[in-house]
């Protein structure tokens, strides 16, 4: 109840959010932090948001949860760069997740980098040949390659 009402109370100023948290994280884990900046960011706050993200992920660095929704957010605003920052950590802590390359596959793409999108969504398939959004956004980032012919882009990562 304690940190709920500091939170509060400091509410109104982005420094105030970001001293709160950071005490809630060191209190309480990464798992706090990230709730805090993925509410922020719901409530239209991302800038504050992100660098909730950022704090905790500076307490806990091997979170590959925390990096992978911090590039999904980045992501979301505008900053494909920062995503695939983001979204190559993860991938380096857990390189065997396909759903990891698939999201870095389309910050790749966001940001251009086309050739480096086909190779995240190759792995992606490779890892999980089952998954179809997999398979269909390397053919059309195929496409977009020029290597064939064939539909739109790929999606947006649900």
């Amino acid at each position: 109840m304690l940190i709920h009402t500091k939170i509060r109370r400091y509410a109104k100023s982005p420094l105030g959010i970001i001293l709160s948290v950071a005490f809630a994280v060191f209190a309480f884990g990464f798992f706090f932090g990230g709730v805090i900046g993925k509410w922020l960011v719901n409530i239209g706050r991302p800038s504050e948001g992100i660098a909730v993200y950022r704090l905790a992920l500076s307490v806990y660095p091997w979170n590959t949860a925390g990096h992978n929704d911090l590039g999904l957010i980045l992501m979301r605003h505008g900053d494909p760069q920062g995503a695939i920052d983001a979204l190559r950590k993860a991938v380096e802590l857990e390189p065997d997740v396909a759903r990891l390359h698939h999201h870095l596959g389309f910050a790749y793409f966001e940001n251009g980098d086309v050739d480096e999108a086909v190779q995240e969504f190759q792995e992606a398939v490779r890892l999980d040949p089952e998954h179809e959004d997999y398979r269909s956004d390397l053919e059309m980032a195929i496409v977009v390659r020029g290597e064939a012919k064939g539909p739109a882009p790929p999606t947006r990562p649900r």
